[in-house]
């Protein structure tokens, strides 16, 4: 059962979802590829509806556009880059600390993957059948779910450096930090 499926107590799906660390060529390839096509069904996947006047809710609309943007950023202008995905998504991530104020809660993530994944499977079962659908839902679930990992990552660790420093978040978390992650979450303790 995938992910998806699990979360929604849904056992009708075809597509089984494995999270390795990072995308392989072949699922960058056809997310670069597909993007373009997809991005045209943008109001659709950040939940406009059809006939929905979105531009009457200013913060709505900022949301969308800078999600958009971002998603813009990493796939067309990064190409899916590792380590630069890794670094966008993780500064981003680390940025959220500022949104507890209003409200925001890490949790926010999870609700946020299962929904751009739902919509995203529906999108692209609307125009694509057959085993080309199962790979790119596959490859652009795994993306989200990418995403969605280093921006928590970035989230929890500028949490923990509030109240201690870089090692003891990691001993908590009982892993080892790579040298990219090092590197930008030592640009967190400085801000």
């Amino acid at each position: 059962m995938g992910v998806l499926a699990s979360i929604h107590r849904n056992t009708n799906t075809n597509v089984m979802i494995d999270f390795k660390d990072r995308l392989t060529q072949k699922e960058k390839r056809i997310l670069i590829a597909e993007w373009p096509r997809l991005e045209l069904y943008c109001q659709r996947i950040f939940g406009i509806a059809d006939g929905e006047k979105p531009e009457h809710n200013k913060s709505f609309m900022r949301l969308i556009t800078a999600v958009h943007a971002f998603f813009n950023d990493v796939i067309l202008t990064h190409r899916l880059d590792d380590n630069t995905v890794s670094t966008v998504c993780t500064q981003l991530g680390a940025r959220h600390l500022t949104f507890r104020q209003r409200g925001f809660q890490a949790m926010f993530w999870d609700i946020f993957m299962v929904c751009m994944n739902d919509v995203i499977t529906e999108t692209l079962s609307a125009y694509m059948s057959g085993s080309q659908r199962v790979m790119t839902i596959y490859a652009y679930h795994r993306l989200v779910h990418l995403i969605v990992e280093h921006m928590r990552n970035g989230y929890m660790f500028r949490r923990r450096s509030a109240t201690s420093d870089i090692s003891d978040a990691y001993i908590l978390d009982n892993k080892t930090p790579s040298e990219n992650e090092l590197s930008v979450y030592s640009s967190f303790s400085q801000t």
